[in-house]
């Protein structure tokens, strides 16, 4: 793994500090330092942009991340440089003749010539403190470098040109939109260099400039819009022949032969709305175009090698070498597409972004590799360094220390068993695991807070809380599998768990936080759970719960609506709690030494008028000092082996703070030392428990950093228990009937009679159904017979938007029932059913990645039969499925497995989606790997 550094420094008086960022302003150098921090994580995970490939050496390439991150390879994706560059860095370029030299943009212009090692400020005032927006250097001449400013709000604020290398600037770009989007640089090749034609797209219309950027003038006419969202050109040398590509709203994809005199409408785009798609023109060869788009929640690239008049699909599941992201959470769940960008020395060479990934071709989309991660063994999974994701804490097992687990925001939870060197999804579908806690008996237990919500407690994200979806999760084989712990636990977003590690072992009692809806306690191992909430309130955002002794002490958060947070303790077990009278109106952290519950500390955020910071008790919570005066603490832990130690981490979501990094303290909060991380923002430092001289940073966007090289020749021992996932699926035994039938919506048959039945449904969301559904299954020889019976007290508001006769409609959109069937793990397709209440069918097999394709296909059209009878109580319906159908052999034979799921769409009061078997709740039913077990007696 690359090593990834950067320098300490240390706080300093405020005229030291003036001076410093004097000396920063005009010449700021980031370098290698004696700091050294290895990201760890299965790599990617989160959204990336503005990748770009240099045209010298294609090995290197550039990556940014809308979290802050910046990245950068020299290998072809094995590994990544972190880098932080004081703020979002949005753009990239790469020197057009010098391999290693790149230009980047945060707050101002940075420049490397050591493929990213170190960089130096080379705008500095000369741009106005603008943010830089394209970059883009002269292909022939690398002295020259346009650069254009200007941020998103404020549109285009200044073009500029260097003529050596960005050692000076000079104002240009005359008749310019100022004010507008621009969509890139382009420098057509073929002009000559002391006077080259530019084009930039924008918002406004498309202009060109004769004169190397001097002046520009609109060239828009005969495009049908001037909002052109998507630009190439390719410039063929031998030829000299530049083609131009524009993609304008709502209108499609142009192409000129001739510098934009006229444009020709190309009609066979796959795709021909460019809203939100991307173009890459081979720069060298203009016949060959690249358009990347996102349909149906399935990302595709098509390539013309004509010029745009034909075009074929080159990104396919069976053609890309795909790494956890794809393998573990699904390949259409991570786009769509954020970026596409090509190699301007080389056509086949192309990568793009999405939600999880970067990608790459090096053979023009015949084979495709992910190159955000790399593969250790079986489903574990390494990082090279390119850590996108917000985490929460390391969690080390009490008894094995080659077994490690992150919780993360958006990816949810991994395990490591080789102490942290590669890492395997087991997040059972969750967004966001905000903590867990292990049994320190029996570390196999393990409880887990999850939500759809994520990176609480951030502002925008506590506006969702009373929205989201989430609880407590337990598993009994160290989280290859969960169940959900849901007697008298609300659905609700899951934010901590705490074991208390006296109680009995057979009966642990548990405290979790419901964010939103406070404080429940099980005293039997989280089977069952009631609330204990006396004395906390108005504001119930409750987010940590820290225990010492026979003390519980919890940290709420800032609620909506402005409800501000505080600091509660009890020491009866949760059945009273007391609030501390010092204020926390956004808290973010507590902490409470475990072998003096006295000592406490609390982290918060800057709220309205008032402060943030970190501060100290010794009396129980009765008084508080400050101890640390910045006003974004996020996390804070105390090292209980040198109780002095006391560490302090920071985040700030501005663009251009200039303080990051996480704070340390050796003498018990006296004096403070600025330690910096090649993340700026950290959400907490997490000291392994078996080596006090290891640490751990969990960051607001960049993975988990620790401060050793994690070591790679650990054998990974512990293998996926498929058996016991197998034996946590809900089963259900199917008798077989025999006898005539009548398929009419009564319930008054034999078949339904003698059939089994189906009772247990929740919704997707976790909570219990407010209406009953009945669902009886039998089987004979030839058929499944399946009837739903559906109370429903609103009739009159149920949805029924399609008649009978139009099969194939979005049913979905309709009060009704939908089934899944799935005869054979292995075989294509599984099968989906949706009747509706005027009986209308809706029937389609699926692929999900099985066998390296995704399908959706309606054309399957089996002989169904069904009915559906409304009545005084609600609906009935009746359906009659060939067994054949499904791909299982008849006559029947005896214990043939059959998986599946039921599900019902109810719009009378809103949409409520129910479901038999557990579900993420963000899947739309669509998840074969849970559905449960049907065995045909």
């Amino acid at each position: 793994m690359q090593k990834s550094n950067l320098q300490t420094s240390h706080c300093a008086s405020s005229l030291f500090k003036a001076l410093l960022f004097t000396l920063y302003s005009s010449l700021f150098t980031i370098s290698i330092a004696s700091a050294q921090w290895f990201p760890i994580g299965p790599g990617g995970g989160g959204s990336m942009y503005s990748p770009q490939i240099s045209p010298v050496d294609t090995n290197c390439l550039t990556v940014s991340c809308d979290m802050g991150g910046y990245y950068v390879t020299s290998d072809g994706g094995r590994n990544w440089n972190m880098i932080d560059l004081n703020a979002l860095a949005y753009i990239s370029a790469f020197d057009s003749q010098e391999a290693g030299t790149i230009y980047a943009g945060s707050n101002s212009l940075y420049k490397s010539e050591d493929y990213g090692k170190t960089w130096k400020d080379i705008l500095g005032d000369a741009g106005g403190r603008k943010i830089p927006s394209f970059v883009k250097v002269d292909p022939e001449n690398n002295s020259i470098v346009y650069l254009s400013l200007g941020s998103r709000r404020t549109g285009l604020d200044q073009f500029m040109i260097s003529k050596d290398k960005g050692v000076t600037w000079e104002k240009a770009g005359s008749v310019l939109p100022f004010g507008s989007q621009i969509r890139g640089i382009y420098i057509d090749k073929n002009s000559p260099v002391e006077k080259r034609i530019i084009y930039i797209p924008t918002n406004s219309g498309l202009y060109r400039s004769v004169n190397g950027g001097e002046s520009f003038s609109s060239i828009d006419s005969g495009l049908p819009g001037n909002n052109i969202l998507l630009f190439g050109l390719g410039c063929d040398t031998a030829n000299k022949r530049t083609v131009l590509y524009a993609g304008i709203t709502n209108e499609g994809l142009y192409k000129s032969s001739d510098a934009g005199k006229t444009w020709l409408k190309l009609s066979g785009v796959p795709v021909p709305d460019p809203e939100g798609y991307k173009l890459v023109v081979g720069y060298i060869n203009p016949e060959v175009v690249y358009y990347g788009t996102y349909e149906n929640y399935n990302g595709f690239v098509y390539k013309s090698e004509d010029g745009g008049k034909t075009w074929r699909s080159v990104l396919t599941p069976g053609n890309t070498d795909k790494k956890w992201a794809s393998t573990e959470i699904g390949w259409t769940n991570s786009f769509a597409m954020n970026n596409l960008t090509g190699c301007e020395t080389d056509e086949n060479i192309v990568v793009f972004t999405d939600f999880m990934r970067v990608t790459r071709t090096l053979d023009g989309g015949k084979t495709w590799e992910e190159i955000y991660s790399f593969n250790k063994t079986g489903k574990y999974a390494c990082s090279g360094g390119l850590e996108v994701t917000t985490c929460y804490g390391v969690h080390f097992d009490p008894k094995n220390e080659d077994r490690m687990y992150i919780t993360y925001t958006d990816i949810g939870l991994f395990k490591s068993v080789d102490r942290g060197y590669s890492w395997k999804y087991i997040g059972n579908r969750w967004n966001t695991f905000y903590w867990l806690d292990i049994d320190p008996d029996n570390p196999e237990r393990i409880y887990a807070a999850v939500s759809d919500v994520h990176d609480l407690p951030e502002s925008k994200m506590l506006q969702d809380i009373g929205k989201g979806s989430g609880g407590i999760l337990i598993s009994d084989d160290a989280g290859e599998t969960w169940k959900r712990s849901r007697k008298g636990l609300p659905n609700g977003v899951g934010t901590c768990v705490v074991i208390d590690k006296k109680s009995p072992k057979d009966k642990r009692t548990v405290y979790a936080t419901l964010c939103g809806k406070g404080v429940y306690k099980s005293i039997d191992s989280g089977n069952t759970w009631t609330e204990i909430n006396n004395g906390i309130g108005p504001c119930m955002s409750a987010w940590r719960l820290v225990m010492s002794g026979n003390v519980l002490y919890l940290g709420v958060t800032r609620g909506p609506g402005g409800k501000t947070g505080a600091l509660y303790k009890s020491v009866n077990g949760g059945q009273s709690w007391e609030k501390a009278v010092q204020s926390f109106p956004w808290l973010t952290d507590v902490y409470v030494k475990q072998n003096n519950p006295n000592e406490v500390y609390v982290s918060c955020y800057r709220s309205g008028t008032a402060d943030g910071g970190l501060y100290k008790s010794v009396d129980a919570g009765k008084t508080f000092e400050k101890i640390l005066k910045q006003n974004y603490i996020y996390g804070v832990t105390v090292d209980e082996k040198n109780p002095l130690t006391i560490y302090a981490a920071y985040t700030n979501d501005d663009n251009e703070d200039e303080e990051k990094g996480y704070f340390v303290s050796r003498d018990g909060g006296k004096k403070w030392e600025n330690v910096l991380t090649p993340f700026r923002n950290t959400h907490r430092v997490v000291i392994n428990p078996r080596d006090s001289g290891q640490l751990y940073v969990t960051t607001f966007g960049g993975g988990v950093l620790t401060n050793k090289e994690p070591i790679k020749d650990i054998q990974i021992l512990e293998t996926e228990n498929e058996n016991n996932k197998e034996s946590i699926k809900k089963t259900f035994e199917c008798p077989k009937v025999y006898g005539n039938y009548k398929i009419d919506g009564k319930l008054n048959e034999n078949i339904w009679e003698k059939a089994g039945k189906i009772m247990d449904f929740m919704l997707v969301s976790g909570d219990d159904p407010a209406e009953k559904t009945t669902v009886y299954l039998s089987h004979d020889d030839e058929k499944l017979y399946i009837a739903y019976d559906c109370e429903e007290s609103l009739m009159k508001k149920i949805s029924k938007k399609y008649d009978w006769e139009q099969h194939d409609a979005d049913l979905w959109e309709d009060d009704g029932v939908e089934m899944f069937f799935d005869a054979n793990l292995q075989q294509r397709y599984y099968y989906h059913f949706i009747v509706n209440t005027n009986a209308c069918i809706y029937d389609a097999k699926h692929n999900r990645d099985r066998g390296n394709e995704i399908i959706d296909d309606i054309s399957w059209n089996p002989v169904v039969t069904a009915s559906c009878e409304l009545n005084s109580k609600g609906y009935v319906v009746e359906m009659a499925i060939p067994l054949s159908d499904l791909g299982i052999k008849t006559p029947v034979e005896p214990g043939t497995v059959v998986y599946f799921n039921l599900n019902r769409n109810r719009y009378a009061v809103e949409n409520e989606l129910f479901t038999w078997t557990e579900l993420s709740p963000d899947t739309n039913y669509h998840e074969p790997d849970r559905f449960g077990k049907m065995i045909l007696k």
